[in-house]
């Protein structure tokens, strides 16, 4: 009796631990993701001047060259984030003549209009301007920030509108791109990206939409990068709202908070120095001061200038962000900043040297 008793406990306690188990740990397989997703991922196609007659179809999905002539549709991909907008890279779309979108399960193709891009992110939001009848199946932009080194990629797109471009691959790192990129955070990857897949989506094995591609490097390339989820979300609501993005700004000079820099003012956590002020700027107003270190914004730490521009650019304008600012000599300060679109050059305050 005992040892009935013992094995029915035992079977409660599994039973129990299955039932459990987060939801996180659930993923689904890739013919699953592709059944289930892959209809938010749609086909445009514009008209528009281009130098040389021909297309190759296997080219342009391994050869990363796609060649068409004056007046002949350039086919690439977009993502279907809710029922009246379309998320794509600025290169498919500029010098458009006019723009068709190619929806699974509607058989005329929609038009549509560019209504916002931005040339530092490499992205355009498309308006259709056709209200369509069947219910889409459109991709929400999920929460980039939960990716983790090592979490499975499925990359879809549908360059053609004739079936899906898919590779998959892991998150390899994160970076912080330079030069032209200073700005612009990016996942690395080593899933393979084609032409096909730029434009497309990004899902995490949960099939949520977790960035875009948006440039391919070269063929050769072990490592790809992708625009995090993140990233476009301030992109797509300051676009819906104001139909171009306003950059934000604090009015602040900072610098990378090196060791020395760190070991000198007694202070070893990352962050970033504030070098100079502009005065009448919104950090000068809120009682930022020359020398005080920024930590983290919200919950989220500030470890270099990328990271702080990432998080501010995820801010809708007018809310309000708590800055976790070190001082020295007197220790951990909290102030509360307005979250400030940034002036016209010809309005900007002068820097002044507040040392």
């Amino acid at each position: 009796m005992s040892m009935t008793r013992g094995k029915l406990l035992w079977a409660s306690a599994v039973l129990l631990i299955a039932i459990v188990l987060p939801l996180s740990t659930v993923s689904l397989p890739i013919a699953s993701l592709l059944r289930d997703y892959k209809n938010g991922v749609v086909t445009l196609a514009s008209e528009r001047s281009v130098k040389s007659r021909g297309i190759d179809l296997y080219d342009y999905y391994f050869g990363g060259e796609l060649i068409t002539a004056p007046g002949e549709h350039s086919l690439g991909s977009g993502v279907l984030i809710d029922k009246h907008y379309v998320l794509t890279t600025l290169a498919q779309v500029e010098g458009i003549v006019r723009l068709k979108i190619k929806i699974v399960g509607h058989k005329v193709p929609v038009s549509a209009r560019v209504v916002g891009s931005d040339s530092e992110l490499g992205l355009a939001l498309v308006r259709l301007n056709t209200k369509l009848r069947r219910s889409l199946q459109a991709l929400e932009l999920g929460n980039s920030n939960s990716l983790r080194i090592g979490d499975a990629l499925l990359l879809i797109g549908n360059p053609f509108g004739s079936g899906v471009v898919v590779s998959r691959g892991i998150v390899t790192a994160r970076r912080f791109l330079p030069s032209q990129h200073r700005y612009n955070s990016r996942y690395q990857t080593d899933a393979p990206i084609y032409p096909g897949v730029i434009g497309g989506a990004v899902l995490d094995r949960r099939g949520r939409l977790v960035g875009m591609v948006t440039e391919q490097l070269r063929a050769d390339a072990k490592h790809h990068f992708f625009m995090p989820a993140n990233r476009i979300k301030g992109f797509v609501a300051q676009v819906k709202k104001y139909g171009r993005v306003k950059k934000v700004w604090l009015g602040v000079v900072l610098s990378p908070l090196d060791p020395v820099l760190s070991e000198r003012r007694g202070k070893q956590s990352p962050g970033l120095y504030v070098a100079n002020l502009i005065v009448d700027s919104p950090a000068y107003r809120a009682g930022f001061k020359i020398g005080d270190v920024i930590q983290q914004i919200d919950s989220e730490p500030i470890s270099n200038l990328s990271k702080l521009v990432e998080v501010l650019a995820g801010k809708r304008l007018g809310t309000e962000a708590k800055f976790h600012i070190y001082r020295q000599g007197v220790g951990p300060k909290l102030f509360k900043l307005a979250i400030q679109a940034a002036p016209a050059a010809k309005d900007l305050p002068v820097i002044a040297n507040l040392f």
